[in-house]
């Protein structure tokens, strides 16, 4: 048996209603033996379009026979048969289902990445997965579900960019500067990340992030940010 975390959200419709059928759903899975959940926690939206509902969001953590791929299916079959429909990046969504965390491995693949990429950076979804799996660790930054609620909690919000190419580190650099983030290179307490540059090395949370394009990579990034607030 594994251990799982994935996270709960919706903010289309009647949320708390949706929250408890995905719950259900879960819990009637074939190859999920238990489904502890936390507490719903409404939260503002983050990183999408303007003019949102607040969003109903929760954790649960999972005891399971499934491989991390057949507990994603698991996943988006309820979301689909909950009437979820992905039209827009961070859009409003009737239900969200992610899957954060699975024992300790590392996935890294274009369907499934573990751990997933915003865990550290997202306070809303840490809140709530501190109620239930405080002990579960990030197999690469090697911080508990706690201690990553802490640091985005108490963290002054001092970021460090970094990439292969110094172009492309500065045009982004000049970005998140436009956008009133905070960068430093001493002790920084999260790494942003431009492409894979020893993403794994660091011991803060590290965000790596398209290299590739550099609007979009802008865009999660301050959207990280904002989710550590």
């Amino acid at each position: 048996m594994a251990t799982a975390l994935i996270s709960l959200g919706s903010n289309l419709g009647d949320s708390q209603a949706t929250l408890d059928t995905a719950v259900e759903q879960l819990r009637q899975t074939a190859g999920i033996e238990q489904a502890v959940v936390s507490s719903y926690h409404a939260t503002k939206p983050i990183g999408g379009p303007a003019g949102q509902e607040e969003f109903l969001n929760a954790a649960a953590k999972l005891t399971t026979s499934l491989s991390p791929h057949e507990l994603l299916t698991g996943l988006q079959r309820i979301e689909q048969e909950l009437g979820r429909v992905r039209q827009e990046h961070w859009g409003p969504r009737t239900i969200d289902l992610d899957l954060l965390l699975y024992d300790d491995l590392v996935i890294n693949e274009p369907d499934l990445i573990v751990p997933h990429r915003f865990l550290p950076f997202r306070r809303f979804v840490l809140e709530p997965a501190a109620e239930i799996a405080g002990e579960m660790l990030h197999p690469t930054l090697g911080w508990t579900v706690q201690k990553m609620l802490e640091h985005a909690v108490s963290a002054p919000q001092e970021f460090q960019v970094l990439g292969a190419s110094p172009a492309g580190v500065e045009a982004f650099t000049q970005r998140l500067q436009a956008a009133g983030i905070v960068l430093t290179s001493d002790q920084p307490k999260a790494i942003l990340c431009l492409g894979q540059v020893n993403a794994g090395l660091f011991a803060v949370p590290t965000l790596v992030l398209p290299a590739d394009d550099l609007d979009r990579a802008a865009s999660e990034a301050v959207a990280a940010i904002q989710a550590m607030q």
